[in-house]
């Protein structure tokens, strides 16, 4: 289970601040008769808060994410790619992009007894939701350095 705190001190032009918690459960998948290599299935739930026109602000539920990688090559570096799927769950306008987006997921993570090191790339895109809000379009790298205590 990892949380993840995102704040932004001040929005550009404003005085308004935005803050995004993250829920993120990451269950790893053993090979079994169905699919025959590991897989890492993470869920990504967002707690976002954004400026209201009137000075005020607003809390929920953002839009939901999940990818299930596979884990294609295993040994030095274990590199994986599987699909993402984001649905548009926010409790407010506001909190979501109002889109079905889908896409791909790729990781690439050398494993030591010290912890790990690696990338993580995401890209989706829109392909259905609501038809007023703006084309999902998204590309991410996400480079970790996790180090492990005794």
């Amino acid at each position: 289970m990892n949380f993840q705190n995102y704040y932004t001190p001040k929005l550009f032009g404003s005085n308004a601040h935005t803050n995004d918690f993250l829920i993120r459960p990451t269950i790893p998948i053993a090979p079994g008769d169905l699919v025959g290599v590991p897989q890492i299935l993470r869920v990504t739930a967002p707690i976002s808060t954004r400026p209201q026109a009137d000075g005020g602000y607003k809390t929920g539920l953002g839009d939901i994410n999940v990818f299930d990688i596979f884990l294609l090559k295993q040994g030095a570096v274990d590199v994986g790619v599987g699909p993402m799927l984001t649905m548009p769950t926010a409790t407010s306008s506001e909190l979501g992009a109002g889109k079905w987006s889908a896409g791909l997921a790729g990781v690439a993570v050398h494993s030591s007894k010290e912890g790990l090191l690696g990338a993580l790339v995401e890209w989706q895109h829109s392909f259905a939701g609501q038809s007023q809000r703006d084309t999902v379009h998204t590309a991410t790298l996400q480079p970790f350095l996790i180090r492990n205590l005794p």
